[in-house]
């Protein structure tokens, strides 16, 4: 599989370089059937670098785990944060996926600052119910972020009695949304229903399944009806040039690389 797919061609030819390590997390598609998790560590400059996929695709699935590795070379190299970074090997284009993901995080933001409260949806697509059927006691919910009627941002909530796992995705599909939200939450819960809470400490748990994340959001999930929801407004989004190719290890990789941030009345975002 290392030679199939546009990234994972590049670090199998630079793998004496990098030293790449791959791991399958099988109890993500033991919980949740029909998905693949993969993990791909990297050596650079003396540091250990993962990036992390997950897709209902085998190929694509690893590939984002090497398409975000890079990003985190990038991100080193260049001391900018991940927010709005999107890499990209081959045709596809990066720049669609760099906005959303700006946009996202900014919506979310909105709410947790302003104490903006979601609305729950109901779920249109089909990806949760293998995971459902085989864990009857768990809950998957949808709940919609404020924001203009062209966009759907979302988050999803996988929980049972003792845990809870948040993903986060806006596209202008509610199906997309939910797709990639449910994508992102579903290793962080499996992630919590497998560890050694005694080998834990506070600063290893992501941030999106902290108590202090899960202490803001909770209250604003489902809390007013719909006639009731706020739409927010669009912001200013502007590109920034990232320039890759000053990286040694990347001067070879035939990369896309698209990045945004938002920009508003009161400075940058």
């Amino acid at each position: 599989m290392a030679h199939k797919t546009p990234l994972a061609t590049w670090l199998y030819l630079n793998r004496t370089v990098l030293a790449p390590t791959f791991t399958e997390f099988k109890g993500t598609g033991e919980l949740a059937p029909g998905l693949f998790d993969f993990s791909t560590k990297i050596m650079w400059q003396g540091t250990e670098i993962e990036g992390r996929g997950v897709d209902d695709n085998r190929e694509i699935a690893f590939e984002k785990s090497v398409a975000e590795g890079i990003e985190r070379i990038i991100c080193a190299a260049k001391n900018i944060n991940s927010v709005g970074l999107a890499v990209s090997g081959g045709s596809h284009c990066p720049e669609a996926h760099a906005k959303f993901e700006t946009l996202e995080r900014f919506y979310l933001d909105e709410h947790l600052h302003k104490r903006i409260p979601l609305i729950e949806v109901k779920s249109d697509i089909i990806l949760p119910n293998t995971f459902l059927a085989m864990n009857p006691e768990c809950e998957v919910r949808f709940f919609q972020m404020a924001t203009p009627t062209s966009l759907y941002g979302l988050v999803c909530q996988i929980s049972d009695i003792e845990r809870k796992s948040f993903g986060f995705a806006l596209s202008d599909s509610m199906e997309n949304s939910q797709r990639r939200s449910f994508l992102e939450s579903i290793p962080s819960f499996c992630w919590l229903k497998n560890k050694n809470e005694l080998n834990q400490s506070a600063s290893s748990v992501p941030w999106q399944i902290s108590k202090e994340f899960i202490s803001k959001i909770s209250p604003l999930l489902g809390s007013i009806p719909v006639n009731d929801f706020r739409k927010s407004f669009f912001p200013k989004l502007v590109s920034e040039e990232v320039i890759y190719s000053d990286i040694p290890i990347l001067k070879s990789a035939l990369l896309k690389v698209s990045k945004y941030k938002v920009v508003n009345m009161s400075g940058d975002l």
